[in-house]
Protein backbone atom coordinates (compact mmCIF):
# COMPACT_ATOMS: atom_id res chain seq x y z
CA UNK A 1 0.00 0.00 0.00
CA UNK A 2 2.91 2.22 0.62
CA UNK A 3 4.48 2.37 -2.79
CA UNK A 4 0.65 2.85 -4.12
CA UNK A 5 -0.34 5.73 -1.52
CA UNK A 6 3.10 7.55 -3.14
CA UNK A 7 2.24 7.22 -6.28
CA UNK A 8 -0.77 8.75 -5.93
CA UNK A 9 0.51 11.68 -3.94
CA UNK A 10 3.05 12.37 -6.78
CA UNK A 11 0.48 11.88 -9.03
CA UNK A 12 -1.69 14.47 -7.33
CA UNK A 13 1.37 16.73 -7.02
CA UNK A 14 2.02 16.79 -10.64
CA UNK A 15 -1.16 17.61 -12.81
CA UNK A 16 -2.26 20.15 -10.53
CA UNK A 17 1.31 22.20 -10.38
CA UNK A 18 1.25 21.83 -14.16
CA UNK A 19 -2.70 23.24 -14.54
CA UNK A 20 -2.70 26.34 -12.88
CA UNK A 21 0.32 27.04 -10.92
CA UNK A 22 2.46 26.29 -14.17
CA UNK A 23 2.03 30.16 -15.70
CA UNK A 24 2.08 31.26 -12.64
CA UNK A 25 5.55 29.87 -10.96
CA UNK A 26 6.60 30.56 -15.10
CA UNK A 27 6.91 33.90 -14.95
CA UNK A 28 8.62 34.04 -11.14
CA UNK A 29 10.71 31.28 -12.17
CA UNK A 30 11.81 32.63 -15.61
CA UNK A 31 14.24 35.74 -14.09
CA UNK A 32 15.81 33.20 -11.43
CA UNK A 33 15.99 30.32 -13.99
CA UNK A 34 17.98 31.97 -16.92
CA UNK A 35 20.39 33.77 -14.68
CA UNK A 36 22.06 31.52 -13.30
CA UNK A 37 21.91 28.72 -16.26
CA UNK A 38 23.06 31.39 -18.37
CA UNK A 39 27.09 31.13 -16.04
CA UNK A 40 26.61 27.28 -15.80
CA UNK A 41 25.47 26.78 -19.48
CA UNK A 42 28.92 27.76 -21.03
CA UNK A 43 31.10 25.81 -18.59
CA UNK A 44 29.02 22.61 -18.73
CA UNK A 45 29.22 22.46 -22.98
CA UNK A 46 32.81 23.84 -22.77
CA UNK A 47 35.52 21.29 -24.45
CA UNK A 48 37.98 22.40 -21.63
CA UNK A 49 35.26 21.52 -18.70
CA UNK A 50 35.04 18.03 -20.02
CA UNK A 51 39.20 17.32 -19.02
CA UNK A 52 38.44 19.04 -15.78
CA UNK A 53 35.87 16.75 -14.47
CA UNK A 54 38.22 13.61 -14.63
CA UNK A 55 41.18 15.86 -12.61
CA UNK A 56 38.61 16.03 -9.75
CA UNK A 57 38.30 12.21 -8.66
CA UNK A 58 42.05 11.94 -9.32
Amino acid sequence: LGGERASSVVREAAPPPSSAPAPAGVTPAAPAGPAPTVPAAPPAPATPASPALPSPPR
